[in-house]
């Protein structure tokens, strides 16, 4: 266990306290917004937690941020994904005072030298302490510790420019990737080595795509599709299960990033057992109240909006947050990005119907009958159907795009029960 010296013997010094108290407060399964929070974590009253700090010349609100945000980052550099995430923030502007005060992006990925950037360059402890100095040392080994075998992709692609662009960037990101010009290629390759995601341009001409993905999805890794539609009517239908999305061409490149990094179910693969954080499967399993209250957010506020939000960009622009972050919360909260649009998605149309007296689908860009009808089988309810003042609750209940369990949904009801309140629609006048 990271720290387990500092954490499991009794600190001999104000400086080994503090550090003790730093991680174990980076082990707390949510975000610690407060002094009484972190120093429950800790073990210790807040009052000696107050004290130690000031001993170490800091000040304890300076410490607990300091606290909070080497938590989120050691987080975030585990599930590849923003440490806003990781930190139970309600408005953008306090995420920015944070990256400010903490020299880093807390809106962008995390690199492998973000812990290590954040230690140097932060403002909460001056750079002199020697808090600072032992952490230091606990850090490198952090690090080493919580580092993962790299996602394995393959991308197929006919095109040699795409290849090559898409490719580079995804190895940025820190990707193995390996690329075929053809199905044959790809199945041959597919052969010899597991894939952790495969990224399949539809359109190659050698063998058919459909009959591509199948070859080569014995294992059910997750997809990526190119140039691939994703409605009823299409045979990508009959592959949904492993399907994180379906892109078109021209796109650009964070766009292409952005749905390998942040949907990739390799980032919760189990690591050999001598390079995995002890708690991260515990976490994944266990969605934590600041991913909690997000989500809920995300899917409120897409259900304000004006029109039907079919896709993850849109849904993440009402949001006014990243197609990452929006995807990582997604994922964290053991919900599919693609699952958790049409749940939002559906939820709207239902709202919007209840108060107008009239069927869901109408408030649903969905193109034709066949896509409509896939819907209201995984919505549990006929979306053709007019909606009354028990069709929220019944979709709640008989949905399935949202485990049964997840403590969103829980918090989803309450906000039904508040709209069922403020939305019922007046008796017609006569």
């Amino acid at each position: 266990m990271i720290g387990s010296a500092s954490v499991t013997r009794p600190p001999r010094s104000a400086t080994e306290r503090w550090v003790s108290y730093v991680l174990k407060a980076c082990e707390a399964g949510s975000d610690l917004k407060t002094l009484e929070s972190w120093a429950h974590q800790a073990e210790v009253s807040y009052t000696t937690l107050c004290a130690t700090c000031r001993i170490m010349g800091i000040r304890p609100l300076d410490a607990r941020d300091f606290m909070r945000v080497l938590r989120a980052l050691k987080r975030a550099s585990a599930h590849r994904c923003p440490p806003e995430v990781f930190l139970d923030v309600s408005d953008t502007r306090t995420v920015l005072t944070l990256s400010l005060r903490a020299g880093v992006d807390l809106e962008s990925d995390v690199s492998s030298s973000s812990i290590e950037d954040f230690v140097t360059r932060q403002q909460f402890v001056a750079a002199g302490n020697q808090g600072l100095h032992l952490l230091r040392d606990r850090i490198t080994g952090w690090q080493s510790s919580s580092a993962r075998p790299a996602p394995n992709v393959l991308v197929i692609d006919a095109d040699d420019g795409a290849r090559q662009t898409f490719g580079a960037a995804l190895r940025r990101k820190g990707f193995k990737v390996t690329t075929a010009s053809t199905g044959a290629e790809a199945q041959q390759l597919a052969s010899e080595v597991p894939f952790d995601l495969i990224v399949l341009d539809m359109h190659r001409g050698d063998i058919p795509g459909i009959d591509l993905v199948r070859s080569l999805r014995e294992g059910r890794q997750p997809l990526v599709l190119l140039n691939g539609s994703s409605g009823a009517d299409s045979p990508v239908e009959t592959i949904k299960p492993g399907l994180v999305d379906a892109l078109h061409k021209p796109l650009d490149v964070d766009r292409y990033v952005g749905a390998a990094t942040a949907t990739l179910p390799g980032n919760d693969d189990p690591a050999p057992a001598n390079s995995r954080p002890a708690t991260r499967s515990a976490y994944l399993t266990r969605p934590q109240r600041s991913a909690t209250a997000r989500w809920v957010r995300y899917v409120l506020t897409g259900c304000e909006s004006d029109g039907d939000l079919k896709t993850l960009e849109s849904w993440a622009n009402q949001a006014e947050v990243s197609y990452t972050t929006l995807c990582a919360t997604c994922r964290i909260m053991g919900i599919r990005p693609l699952d958790a649009r049409d749940f939002m998605r559906v939820l709207r149309a239902l709202k919007r119907a209840v108060a107008n007296q009239r069927p869901p689908d109408a408030f649903l860009d969905g193109g034709d009958t066949r896509a409509i009808l896939t819907l209201s089988l995984r919505a549990g309810i006929d979306l053709e159907l007019h909606a009354t003042g028990a069709s929220l609750a019944e979709f709640l209940a008989r949905q399935q795009f949202v485990a049964a369990g997840n403590q969103a949904l829980h918090v989803i009801r309450d906000a039904v029960n508040a709209w069922q309140l403020s939305t019922v629609a007046p008796a017609a006048e006569h």
